[in-house]
């Protein structure tokens, strides 16, 4: 069987790295006025030592990456099979960020999850990542095969959208956070076929510290 690439094009092209023949963005040029196309090579080997055995992928940067100490805090509730909830709390120390830009890659993954009333680990193995910024705002794509527990072998798959709580945070004092409005998240497979939705109960977030600008 012959699997084709998804794609959703948009301004900064699609999830997968691919971009639309608009201008600039089609011809990756490389000059001040234009986004810069980094590759494997050149995209952040710090974020592989973050994520041991990652295989970086492709960065546009229109304005500058800034590091900053990140915090996200997400809360997923499912239904349909054995995983209640899927979570994540974690601070990651030294993260880039941009408020206009886009990059993705490939890392083990784990989630803090609910499994028939149990707590137990969510992991997904290589777990393909793709963000895009946009004056803060971000919308991210991850999918990946779940290693281990009841549904391994299944494969997991969520979009989300988050909102800068300050919409001029990036051209003013800094954007301190975003807050996620939107997930759409789906385990699919022979073991735990479910659906996976935003637990809005509980607010869940991007935090930045110090906050990142334009």
């Amino acid at each position: 069987m012959v699997m084709t690439e998804p794609r959703t094009c948009g301004l900064l092209g699609d999830f997968l790295g691919h971009f639309p023949s608009l201008g600039f963005l089609g011809h990756h040029h490389q000059g001040a006025a234009f986004p810069v196309v980094q590759n494997s090579g050149d995209f952040t080997a710090a974020n592989a030592q973050r994520f041991p055995n990652s295989d970086p992928g492709k960065r546009v940067v229109i304005t500058p990456y800034k590091t900053t100490n990140q915090t996200i805090y997400k809360r997923i509730v499912c239904t349909g099979g054995p995983v209640q909830e899927i979570s994540l709390n974690m601070t990651d120390p030294n993260s880039d960020i941009t408020c206009n830009g886009y990059d993705a890659w490939v890392s083990p993954w784990t989630y803090a999850s609910v499994v028939n009333g149990q707590a137990q680990d969510l992991t997904i193995g290589n777990f393909s990542q793709y963000y895009t910024y946009l004056n803060g705002n971000m919308y991210e794509v991850n999918f990946g095969q779940i290693t281990g527990g009841v549904c391994a072998g299944d494969n997991f798959f969520s979009a989300n959208a988050y909102v800068a709580d300050d919409q001029l945070g990036c051209s003013g004092q800094g954007l301190r956070s975003v807050s996620i409005d939107y997930i759409n998240a789906k385990i699919s497979g022979n073991k735990c076929n479910q659906q996976c939705t935003l637990d809005t109960r509980h607010h869940s977030f991007f935090a930045f510290n110090p906050p990142i600008t334009n």
